[in-house]
């Protein structure tokens, strides 16, 4: 994910609820109107840390949406 992709996202998320959401190839998760995690195309799914992206998990690709909600309702 770019650095321009990455400050798109996290313009949208100050106007969205809680939840997951697409943005072209990613699928990336919304917690109290803060961008806090996405999924790329191929599974891969990273956690926001601070400037940071950090690898905290790999899914198959067709069962991204499901991990990710599940994964928000843990946080």
């Amino acid at each position: 994910m770019t650095i321009e992709q990455t400050n798109i996202l996290h313009e949208k998320a100050k106007t969205r609820k809680d939840g997951v959401y697409s943005y072209k190839s990613y699928l990336w998760v919304v917690k109290d109107f803060k961008f806090i995690a996405f999924a790329d195309f191929h599974g891969e799914v990273c956690q926001r840390f601070g400037a940071f992206n950090t690898q905290i998990g790999k899914v198959e690709r067709y069962d991204r949406k499901k991990k990710l909600t599940e994964w928000l309702k843990e946080q």
